[in-house]
């Protein structure tokens, strides 16, 4: 059985929107043991290099999860879910992840990800990939990056698709 839960957090005048998807029945953590890892793909954009991460959203499976992420409002607002946006978003991804193996503080991954949205336009046929990766716990990976350029409202010059491994205590719950 599956739980899903929406959660809404405010840091410094940014809002934060997971949707964390987490395998209730079957889970592979052991009881009184480390928390089973598991896999987050989250739609970031920034303002300026790394360090100037503005706003995130996404999902989190120990299992299994398909859905979309996208960035709108000039690329100011970010979110995540299982369907599509109700309007066309600035820039956005449809994705699966399945999590094949735990092992050894690493997690490997299925991912497949396309490009659904470019510039507040439907794409079919524009960037995309499949593959395996493997994570070890806390590692981050880039998986498509859009250059938007700076926004007149909030400042971001590009919004990324990336994958992480994390804990489940360091997930959003």
């Amino acid at each position: 059985m599956k739980s899903i839960r929406l959660r809404t957090v405010g840091i410094a005048g940014f809002t934060f929107i997971m949707l964390t998807v987490q395998q209730v029945a079957g889970s592979q953590g052991t009881p009184g043991g480390p928390a089973a890892p598991v896999a987050e793909l989250v739609v970031t954009t920034y303002s300026g290099g790394d360090d100037g991460l503005s706003r995130r959203a996404g999902i989190s499976t120990g299992t299994t999860a398909t859905g979309f992420s996208w960035a709108s409002a000039g690329s100011c607002n970010v979110s995540s879910g299982d369907s599509e946006p109700a309007t066309a978003p600035d820039v956005g991804w449809k994705h699966s992840i399945r999590v094949i193996s735990r092992a050894d503080g690493q997690l490997t991954v299925f991912l497949s990800w396309s490009r659904a949205w470019d510039k507040g336009v439907r794409t079919d046929g524009g960037a995309m990939g499949a593959g395996q990766r493997v994570l070890k716990i806390g590692e981050r990976a880039v998986i498509d990056v859009i250059e938007v350029g700076p926004s007149a409202k909030c400042g971001v010059t590009r919004v990324q698709l990336e994958i992480s491994a994390k804990s489940t205590s360091a997930a959003v719950k």
